[in-house]
């Protein structure tokens, strides 16, 4: 089905997007802290496979009328006492704009996945929808057949609720919750679909990863075989069905980390998995194990958590805390780790088990950072990659091992993908180079230097 409307509300929409008076909210749903006499409605969706948007941000549809959305995978909104059905998900993209006659209108494409899932809402008391799973139906051909599948996720939802809105859960019968009646995924189909997950995590993996984490409370181990590939996974059990977070890099062998979307942590050190509690005022983040006890975890304002205890105490560094969201992240290296953001370009260093930071001092003509790798032969801080053609070879930065002066150096042409490290010395390096190497249709080279970058050779 289509709907057609004038270009005016398209405008408006977008001007009111763009100055502010319009907040998508990116955590979690919003709610007021008082509801009344109305009951809480909430429940959590995740799309598996090429239905994996419907988890971010679509329409609610209770009785065929749109109620709430779906945010970071959750729902949540109040309605009166009374019983609903979930008739569905909705969604409304553009479709493109066309004039005929003087006039012109835009073509707005809309889907509604049907869930046709009844619940009874009570006051002051919370219905809990469930996770629901939306899966591809694997013998439709043609790509638009899926399944619903619900699971009992009571646990993360009462979590959800009282680290979410503290303020209005203590209003509310939240230790009473009640599911919404129905059929549930049956524990094997659930345990499959967890295997299948891990899979194609170890697999995309290269067979580097020791541990896998994923949703629908997903943790496996990585099974490899004698040449080092990967061979199967071994599940874990964790107490959470919820939808992932983050997951840490592998950089330690026998120690691993993931956040579930609802803020559980869970931490995994030589194949035994506890559940950590998070540090307090956590909205969200990516979490990474370093060293020997540190758990790391940055957010989208280099909000950073750290703790030295293997996520048994926590304490918190706010003295880089930006005003606008930016894409953080962490960098390990020999003696401790770097925090770093792209634009404005920032760096900060933290010693292995201290939770002090310093600033790492960047050359002046750096204006952002897309890559912060230390080596032993030194430290390298590549620009972002930039959407469009390049038409002068993108400059990069090293510091040598033991210096403070930062020497500039180029890809060898314009449209290189990041450095890739052949050795772990930080001497070999490799990148590809050319229009489809960065996302463009057209031929790639190799090039390799052995000089940390200072000169390359074409292979």
């Amino acid at each position: 089905m289509a709907k057609r409307l004038f270009p005016i509300c398209i405008l408006l929409l977008l001007l009111g997007i763009t100055a502010g008076c319009v907040s998508l909210p990116d955590y979690r749903p919003d709610l007021p802290e008082e509801i009344g006499n109305d009951g809480l409605v909430v429940g959590q969706v995740v799309g598996i496979g090429r239905l994996w948007q419907w988890s971010i941000y679509k329409e609610v549809l209770v009785n065929n009328r749109k109620r709430g959305k779906v945010v970071n995978g959750f729902i949540a909104f109040s309605l009166s006492p009374g019983e609903y059905e979930l008739s569905g998900l909705y969604s409304e993209t553009y479709g493109g704009s066309s004039s005929f006659g003087g006039y012109t209108v835009t073509t707005m494409n809309t889907t509604t996945l049907p869930l046709k899932r009844k619940f009874m809402v009570r006051p002051k008391e919370v219905t809990n929808l469930g996770l629901i799973v939306l899966y591809p139906d694997p013998g439709d051909k043609e790509q638009k057949k899926f399944m619903r599948l619900f699971v009992d996720n009571t646990p993360d939802m009462k979590q959800f609720i009282k680290t979410g809105y503290p303020l209005l859960a203590q209003k509310l019968k939240t230790d009473t919750m009640a599911l919404a009646p129905g059929d549930l995924m049956p524990a094997n189909l659930l345990e499959a679909l967890r295997k299948e997950i891990a899979m194609k995590n170890a697999v995309s993996s290269g067979g580097y990863a020791t541990y896998v984490a994923g949703d629908v409370g997903t943790l496996a181990e990585v099974q490899k075989d004698k040449d080092g590939k990967v061979s199967g996974v071994r599940l874990m059990d964790v107490p959470t069905v919820s939808s992932l977070q983050s997951e840490s890099p592998n950089y330690v062998k026998d120690r691993f980390a993931f956040l579930t979307k609802n803020n559980r942590l869970f931490f995994v050190q030589n194949g035994k998995v506890t559940e950590k509690r998070p540090p307090d005022g956590l909205r969200a983040g990516k979490v990474y194990a370093l060293g020997m006890s540190d758990l790391v975890i940055v957010d989208d304002k280099l909000e950073i958590h750290i703790s030295t205890s293997n996520g048994d105490r926590w304490q918190s560094y706010l003295g880089s805390v930006t005003e606008k969201k930016a894409n953080a992240k962490v960098s390990p290296g020999a003696t401790g780790y770097y925090a770093y953001i792209a634009t404005p370009p920032l760096a900060l260093f933290s010693a292995y088990g201290r939770t002090e930071f310093k600033s790492v001092e960047l050359p002046a003509e750096m204006k952002s950072i897309g890559l912060l790798r230390e080596k032993p032969a030194g430290l390298f801080a590549e620009r972002e990659i930039s959407f469009y053609m390049e038409t002068e070879k993108r400059p990069f930065f090293f510091r040598p091992a033991g210096k403070t002066v930062w020497d500039p150096r180029t890809m060898p042409t314009p449209n290189c993908t990041h450095v890739k490290f052949v050795d772990n010395e930080g001497l070999n390096l490799s990148t590809e180079c050319g229009d489809r190497a960065v996302g463009f249709a057209g031929p790639k080279d190799q090039y390799v230097s052995k000089d940390s970058g200072k000169t390359w050779l074409k292979k």
